[in-house]
């Protein structure tokens, strides 16, 4: 999008956001690095034009280096509590990274949506109409959106505020290597000049708790080769961002280009599909996974859903993860019969 068309969005979310008594901007659940600075970005340059926001955010911070985001750039949040009942939020709501209808936020139908900002293609069954909406789906990060509206209108930003931004492109597409557009790209070399060098050394660096090892080792042990894909039944996890961390990780392994990982956080099964392939198609498939039991969404290599397992006796959640597998296994014409990861382990004693 142009600069004079990027400030014309500025401007009209500006108007729409004066007339209002108070804004909460939000994300979705368990929000990850581009959720956090879209929404820390949003209200830093809403606070430009002196409109106060409220960030929020439901579910859980529980990747190390999201903590460490938070902490070490010290982006002010509060904390919703969820499930959150039938009462809508008291503030007009600014949606970034998410949408509505996609299942994976804790938004009601009767909350007073002002508009959304997202990089995410919108569901085609389940559009709606906001009065503000900007969503740009060839970029790779959100967080993009927002870069582009504080250069456009000549906001300047401070080092912390550059880190948050520049760590979200960074993540959201692997070092540029993934489902990156040209104004990706630029943003990433501009925020690299403003961004503090050792906030960000102390967000990759942060230690991580031993749960998190014990999550990997688990998915490991359980996995399954199925022909070019890999099938990670993980259980029970600490934190449900550890699910597409484990199928990022994995999806290195030789002769992979599929990965699919789920578990099961606080009564809800999160699945995450991750591919090397540009042409894959992953949201595609993570809508043909879902279908009947949950919501789900994405991009073409990566994509992910959640099923709520109160919606399901007994018998049948037990049955879930195997009902993803045949699905997946049937969507890509994989071999039925999978095989486990090749041990590296010797039979010989060790030297020491």
């Amino acid at each position: 999008m142009g600069k004079s068309e990027t400030q014309k969005k500025v401007e009209q979310l500006v108007q729409l956001c004066r007339g209002q008594e108070s804004i909460a901007i939000i994300s979705h659940d368990n929000p990850d690095p581009d959720s956090l600075a879209t929404a820390w970005a949003l209200s830093y340059l809403l606070a430009h034009h002196k409109i106060p926001t409220t960030l929020l955010y439901a579910g859980v911070l529980g990747r190390t280096e999201n903590k460490a985001l938070v902490q070490t750039l010290d982006i002010p949040l509060k904390h919703i509590e969820t499930p959150r009942g039938e009462e809508p939020f008291p503030y007009a709501l600014l949606v970034v990274d998410t949408q509505p209808a996609f299942g994976n936020n804790c938004l009601l139908s009767k909350d007073n949506i002002l508009g959304v900002i997202d990089h995410h293609p919108p569901l085609k069954s389940q559009r709606s109409s906001f009065p503000f909406s900007d969503i740009r789906r060839r970029y790779g990060a959100t967080a993009t959106i927002l870069w582009e509206y504080l250069t456009a209108t000549g906001v300047r930003v401070n080092g912390k505020l550059a880190s948050a931004l520049h760590y979200a492109i960074r993540t959201e597409t692997m070092e540029l290597g993934r489902e990156s557009s040209e104004a990706d790209k630029t943003a990433y070399l501009e925020l690299f000049q403003l961004m503090d060098y050792s906030a960000l050394a102390t967000i990759l660096n942060a230690k991580r708790p031993a749960s998190f090892f014990t999550a990997i080792s688990k998915a490991v042990r359980r996995a399954r080769i199925y022909g070019r894909a890999l099938v990670l039944p993980m259980g029970n996890v600490p934190t449900p961002e550890i699910i597409p961390e484990t199928a990022e990780t994995l999806l290195r392994l030789e002769g992979i280009i599929w990965v699919l990982s789920f578990g099961v956080h606080r009564n809800n099964l999160y699945f995450s599909l991750r591919s090397t392939d540009p042409e894959s198609n992953a949201g595609g498939l993570a809508l043909f996974l879902a279908e009947g039991l949950g919501s789900a969404g994405g991009h073409d290599q990566t994509a992910g859903g959640k099923i709520m397992l109160s919606d399901f006796d007994v018998k049948k959640r037990n049955r879930l993860f195997l009902r993803l597998t045949r699905r997946f296994k049937r969507a890509l014409l994989l071999p039925q019969r999978g095989k486990p990861l090749p041990s590296s382990a010797s039979t010989k004693k060790s030297p020491v």
